[in-house]
């Protein structure tokens, strides 16, 4: 295997199995250092004399972060309300959308597990075609639940707008290969974030471009969605036993879910003590503006997801953090 740079958007193998996933043709795919360079590229290419950049709430702060460090002006807009069952786009869609430099969405969405749906992806494609305006959607938990999940490339056929990103860190657990990519059918826009990207990492390692190209190929038999189901299964179990729980959100796709329990304090409080406490992680919903409720992880070997799980319940029952 040659261990010099090797070509900036990416090796040839690498492209066509990310592609395949996408939905796009190999020429379309810009391999970056993990979706954190994508979004970020993506964000750069798009904002010129239109800094504003709309983005899905509520949602993980890489989103937001990447449009701040490529210099764009964040306005959140809410998707998500609890106890809805899916991504409401109605907000986006309304947007006076040739001020916007970008739209930003998150599908499958962290923290929900929730999905866009089909139809309101592709009308909003149409929209920001016609404004000029980049539809950036991050997909990278695309099949993590879901094996048969479509991506947006896939449900917006031919649209000028989309910028579908994805990576293997979720789907295969393999973060540490830092391989994500932007794919883009627009080739002026493409050739922009390939100009950027000699300036921010230049090109990935051989040995993790040849790794993820596996990975990507043999998708079937390394899919996370067993896993995940298995996990969503015995966790919907234990929120049946919470009256404060009903109505949650029950993930689509996504390897996150976002229930509601009734905590005694806050979650910031609740999560930082079950973890002193326990040796248990979760991420208190207090970081996306909902204070009862928590980001539950379903990417563990079943047997830790459901120690974790009791630990949960001891915690709640001890009244920790009261």
């Amino acid at each position: 295997m040659p261990l010099d740079y090797g070509p900036g958007v990416g090796t040839e193998r690498l492209r066509a199995a990310a592609a395949a996933v996408a939905g796009c043709s190999p020429e379309d795919v810009v391999v970056t250092h993990g979706a954190i360079e994508a979004l970020l590229l993506a964000c750069a290419a798009s904002l010129e004399s239109r800094t504003t950049v709309a983005v899905a709430a509520p949602g993980y702060e890489g989103l937001f972060r990447a449009v701040e460090a490529a210099g764009g002006v964040v306005q959140p807009v809410q998707v998500w309300s609890p106890g809805t069952s899916g991504l409401d786009l109605a907000r986006l869609l309304d947007l006076d959308l040739p001020r916007y430099g970008a739209v930003v969405v998150n599908s499958p969405h962290n923290p929900t597990g929730l999905t866009a749906a089909a139809r309101d992806l592709a009308d909003l494609a149409e929209r920001c075609a016609a404004a000029g305006t980049t539809l950036v959607v991050d997909q990278v938990s695309l099949g993590t639940l879901d094996p048969g999940a479509h991506s947006v490339l896939r449900q917006a056929p031919g649209s000028s707008a989309v910028v579908q990103v994805g990576d293997v860190s979720k789907a295969f657990g393999l973060g540490g290969l830092r391989v994500g990519w932007c794919a883009v059918p627009q080739p002026a826009r493409r050739a922009r974030i390939a100009e950027l990207r000699d300036v921010t990492s230049l090109a990935n390692s051989a040995p993790s471009q040849h790794l993820a190209a596996i990975a990507l190929e043999n998708r079937g038999a390394l899919s996370a969605a067993p896993t995940a189901r298995s996990n969503l299964e015995r966790l919907c179990a234990l929120t049946e036993g919470f009256a404060s729980s009903g109505g949650w959100s029950m993930p689509a796709d996504g390897l996150v879910a976002f229930p509601a329990f009734p905590l005694m304090v806050s979650a910031r409080v609740f999560a930082d003590r079950l973890r002193e406490r326990f040796g248990v992680a979760v991420t208190p919903g207090s970081f996306f503006g909902f204070d009862r409720h928590l980001r539950v992880g379903l990417g563990l070997a079943p047997a830790l997801f459901g120690e974790a799980l009791d630990r949960l319940v001891w915690a709640l029952d001890a009244g920790v953090g009261a």
